[in-house]
């Protein structure tokens, strides 16, 4: 690379960080702000962290005035890494089985769990069910007595895409 192509990047480089040097702690809050405001946006959750680290780099020039850019940016860049990283270890750690609660997420199966549903068909422990407008295979539960057409039917658990319900009585 060519001299003058480093002097001007380190040219550059010097009068960004020294803009910081006599920025206003409300910027760093201001832009904590538009973060929050992203992540309600675009719901890109990582963006959460940037939002915290720059409310604390706010907050630290609130109470010293004097950072320079570079420690600023060094401050909001390790923060914002840092918290990312220890997010997703917790996560993983302590966030329950993500893939499962993703994998089932629009499985119009797990949406029904617990719903009550007016049996349509009714033959032999297996039959048809309507819920919210939607006709389902279902069968009842073992050792229950069988449902009458028109009876109403809590879902209770699946087997594969077949609902397997129990008699509902009003309380």
């Amino acid at each position: 690379m060519p001299r003058q192509e480093i002097l001007l990047q380190t040219y550059l480089a010097e009068k960004m960080l020294s803009f910081l040097d006599g920025i206003s702690p409300f910027y760093w809050i201001a832009l904590s702000l538009v973060f929050a405001a992203l992540v309600l946006v675009v719901s890109i959750d990582m963006l959460l962290w940037a939002a915290a680290s720059a409310l604390v780099v706010g907050i630290l020039m609130v109470i010293v005035p004097d950072l320079s850019g570079q420690l600023q940016i060094s401050l909001f860049a390790v923060l914002s890494v840092g918290s990312v990283v220890v997010a997703r270890v917790w996560m993983h750690y302590f966030g329950g089985d993500r893939e499962k609660v993703s994998s089932s997420l629009n499985d119009p199966l797990n949406r029904v769990m617990g719903k009550v549903g007016t049996v349509s068909e009714s033959t032999s422990g297996q039959g048809r069910v309507e819920i919210d407008g939607v006709d389902w295979q279902m069968r009842w539960e073992k050792g229950q007595a069988s449902l009458d057409v028109g009876s109403l039917a809590k879902v209770i658990g699946r087997d594969g895409s077949t609902l397997i319900v129990q008699k509902y009585h009003r309380k």
